[in-house]
C-alpha cells in the first residue's frame, strides 16, 4: 500500500502503456542491427575487390564518422526525449485526473479551469516533441554531410585510378551504383540507434518501477498463519507515516476469540491506521502485532491478508456486474450464497430494481450507486467471505438509522463466536450496536501516547457517557 500512497496512477500506468519499448528494443537489435552489421562487412569487401584497401579505408571512415556524429547526438536527443516522456506521463497523469475526477469538475463548474490547464500540459508537451524533432533534423543533415564527403572522397579516389589507368571506367559506373547499397545499412544504423535510444527512455520509468521493492514482504520460510481462533494482541505497537510524527506510539490490547473490539477517536487519531497494520499493508515500527501468538510478520502475506474480512471506509467496486462485485469476496461462492448474503446486508430487493437485477454494472467505482449501496455490497461481500476476524471501518456510516439495524443484527449473527474490531468517531455510534463492544480503545490526535483501553461495563445514553473500568 505505500507504493500506491506514494505514485500517481496516471503516470504508473503511462509507464506500464510503454512496456512494448522492451520488446521493440529487442527486435531492432536482432531484426534490424545485426543483418545492417554484416551489410556493411559485405560492402567493405566489395568495395576492396573493385578497387583497393584506401577504398574500404574510404567507407570505413564514413562509417566511423556516421556512428560519431550518431552516438553524440544521440546522447543530446535522449535528454529531449526523456522531457518528452516526462511531459507524456504528466498528460496521461492529467487526463486520468479529469476522467476519474470528472463528477468533482462538474460539481464545481471547472470544465473551464480543466480545459485550460490541459491546454497548458499539452502545450508544453508539444514544445519538447519540437525540441525532439529538432535536434533529430540537425542528426540528419549531419550524417548527410558524412555521406556526401564520403561519396566525394570514393569518386575522387575512383576517378584517380581510371585516369592512371588501374581501374576500367565500368568499374566507376559499378561503385558508384552500388553506393547506396553501402550507406543503406548506415542510414538503417542510424535509424535503429535512434529507435533504440527512444525505446530506452521510454523503458526508463518502467523499469524504475521494476526495481521498487516493496516495503512489506514475506519473511524467509514464513508460513500461513493458523488460525483456531480469532485472538489478536498488539504490543507496545508505534507506527507513523512520517517516521518523525507518529500516528499511533506505545499502544497494546489484547482481542479474545469471539470479543468486539471498538477503536473510537477523532479524526486523524490512527483508528484507520490500526486496521491496516492489522491486515499488515503496513509494518509496525515499533512493537508487534501477533495473530494466536504468531507475529504477522513470521507468517505469509496472503494468509493474513486472507484471514480477514474488511469493510473500509470508502468501499470502491469494480465497473461489472453486481453479482462479480459482492463475488469478490468468494470466487467460488454460488448465486445463492451471494443472494443470501445480499440479504443480510439489507441490499437483495434494491438489487432487484436494478435494470439487469445483480448483472446490472455498477459504474466506475460504482458511480452509479448511493453511498450507502456501496457501503452495504461491501459488507454483502464480508459476510461472504465469511471469516474469523472481521474488521469494520466505519462501515455503517452512510446508512440510515433503520437499515444500520438491520445489518447491525446480521453483523451480529455472522460475528457470533468470531472477532469483531470496529471504528467509529463517537461513543453514541458505538453504544447504538445490537452488541455492546466488549472493550474499547480511545485514541487522542496529537497525543497517541494516550491510547486508552477499557472493558465495557455497560453504555450510558448521553453522548459521551462512558460507564467503563480500565
Amino acid at each position: 500500500m505505500g507504493f500506491h500512497d506514494s505514485k500517481d496512477s496516471g503516470e504508473v500506468i503511462k509507464a506500464v502503456e510503454q512496456a512494448g519499448a522492451l520488446a521493440s528494443i529487442l527486435k531492432t537489435i536482432l531484426l534490424e542491427t545485426l543483418p545492417f552489421v554484416l551489410d556493411m562487412v559485405v560492402a567493405c569487401w566489395y568495395v576492396t575487390y573493385l578497387l583497393d584497401a584506401y577504398a574500404a579505408v574510404i567507407v570505413i571512415f564514413v562509417g566511423v564518422s556516421f556512428s560519431f556524429v550518431t552516438y553524440y547526438i544521440t546522447i543530446v536527443m535522449m535528454k529531449a526525449r526523456r522531457g518528452v516522456a516526462t511531459q507524456g506521463r504528466a498528460e496521461s497523469r492529467k487526463l486520468y485526473e479529469m476522467v476519474s475526477n470528472w463528477a468533482t469538475v462538474a460539481f464545481f463548474n471547472r470544465a473551464k479551469y480543466e480545459r485550460f490547464s490541459l491546454a497548458q500540459t499539452v502545450e508544453r508537451s508539444v514544445k519538447h516533441s519540437q525540441w525532439d524533432t529538432d535536434i533529430s533534423n540537425i542528426m540528419f543533415a549531419c550524417q548527410e554531410i558524412c555521406e556526401i564527403l564520403g561519396r566525394l572522397m570514393i569518386s575522387v579516389l575512383a576517378a584517380f585510378r581510371i585516369v592512371r589507368g588501374y581501374m576500367p571506367v565500368g568499374n566507376f559506373v559499378a561503385l558508384e551504383s552500388y553506393w547506396d547499397t553501402i550507406t543503406t545499412p548506415l542510414w538503417m544504423l542510424g535509424h535503429s540507434n535512434r529507435q533504440i535510444s527512444s525505446d530506452l527512455v521510454d523503458a526508463e520509468r518502467l523499469l524504475q518501477l521494476f526495481k521498487t521493492k516493496s516495503d512489506v514482504i514475506d519473511a524467509p520460510g514464513a508460513r500461513p498463519v493458523r488460525i483456531p481462533a480469532g485472538h489478536v494482541e498488539f504490543s507496545d505497537v508505534s507506527f507513523g507515516y512520517d517516521k518523525s510524527n507518529p500516528t499511533i506510539d506505545a499502544i497494546s490490547f489484547v482481542a479474545q476469540p469471539g470479543q468486539t473490539v471498538a477503536l473510537v477517536g477523532e479524526t486523524g487519531s490512527g483508528k484507520s491506521s490500526i486496521l491496516k497494520l492489522l491486515m499488515r499493508f503496513y509494518d509496525v515500527q515499533k512493537g508487534c502485532i501477533k495473530i494466536n501468538g504468531q507475529d504477522i510478520r513470521d507468517v505469509t502475506l496472503d494468509s493474513v491478508r486472507e484471514a480477514f474480512g474488511f469493510v473500509p471506509q470508502a468501499a470502491s467496486l469494480f465497473n461489472t456486474s453486481t453479482l462479480d462485485n459482492v463475488k469478490y469476496g468468494r470466487l467460488d461462492a454460488t448465486d445463492q450464497k451471494v443472494h443470501n448474503a445480499c440479504k443480510a446486508a439489507a441490499i437483495h430487493d434494491k438489487i432487484l430494481t436494478f435494470p439487469h437485477g445483480y448483472h446490472t454494472k455498477v459504474g466506475e467505482h460504482g458511480i452509479r450507486l448511493s453511498g450507502g449501496e456501496l457501503q452495504r455490497l461491501a459488507i454483502a461481500r464480508v459476510i461472504l467471505k465469511n471469516r474469523r476476524l472481521v474488521l469494520l471501518d466505519e462501515a455503517t456510516s452512510a446508512l440510515d438509522t433503520e437499515t444500520e439495524s438491520k445489518i447491525q443484527n446480521a453483523l451480529r449473527q455472522l460475528t457470533l463466536g468470531i472477532q469483531e474490531i470496529f471504528q467509529g468517531q463517537r461513543l453514541t455510534h458505538i453504544s447504538s450496536r445490537p452488541a455492546n463492544p466488549s472493550s474499547v480503545i480511545i485514541s487522542a490526535k496529537g497525543e497517541p501516547q494516550k491510547h486508552r483501553v477499557h472493558r465495557v461495563v455497560s453504555f450510558g445514553l448521553a453522548l459521551g457517557v462512558l460507564i467503563a473500568t480500565p
